[in-house]
């Protein structure tokens, strides 16, 4: 075993790739949460998982959003699919946690995870990211993954890589997390290689 260094590699042997390394001093974080009636089981849990995490970050430099999935208004010219949209821009810690307070399950049941993280990548929600902040995607859903675009993986990660956003450099990926049922882990880590890791959503 030797010292965890970003590497890809499980340097210290305990199982965990890259764990425990701080190597951004800033983040732009952006949750893309499933709020659908499906989840309403799962969103206090979210809430209360969420909020003491975010707010470990208070009286730092690191921001948070959250995007609706699906979104409150219908789109054009399909006007019974509501596409994803934002529901808080980038804010602190402690103003994230507080608007977290009210989050509902109460939205359309439509799910489409993969259209919210190509909107992200891409920054067609016009979300506030700082030129020298670092920008990172959390998905949360109980659904396998959906799209109102019929994207594929590949397209996902077309809209992930090269990133634009923040202060990445030409050969970086936008950061995905993928939170979900086991069973729908093949559609964000291996093979559809969109989330850099996935945890199961109990």
């Amino acid at each position: 075993p030797a010292e965890e260094v970003c590497n890809h590699i499980d340097d210290d042997c305990d199982g965990d790739i890259d764990e425990d390394l701080d190597s951004h001093e800033k983040v732009d974080m952006v949750f893309a949460i499933d709020r659908s009636g499906s989840m309403c089981n799962k969103i206090r849990a979210l809430r209360e998982g969420i909020q003491p995490y975010v707010l470990e970050f208070a009286n730092t430099p690191h921001r948070f959003a959250l995007v609706n999935v699906p979104g409150k208004t219908p789109g054009q010219p399909n006007r019974w699919q509501y596409p994803p949209d934002v529901e808080i821009n980038l804010v602190d810690s402690l103003a994230f946690a507080n608007a977290l307070a009210g989050l509902g399950c109460n939205l359309n049941n439509e799910e489409p995870q993969y259209d919210a993280v190509v909107d992200i990548g891409r920054n067609n929600l016009n979300l506030a990211f700082r030129n020298d902040a670092w920008p990172m995607v959390v998905v949360l859903s109980d659904e396998p993954a959906q799209t109102f675009h019929n994207y594929t993986p590949a397209d996902v990660n077309a809209a992930l890589d090269p990133c634009t956003l923040g202060n990445c450099e030409a050969d970086d990926k936008v950061e995905v997390f993928a939170i979900v049922p086991q069973q729908y882990h093949v559609q964000w880590c291996a093979p559809a290689d969109i989330a850099i890791k996935c945890y199961d959503l109990h």
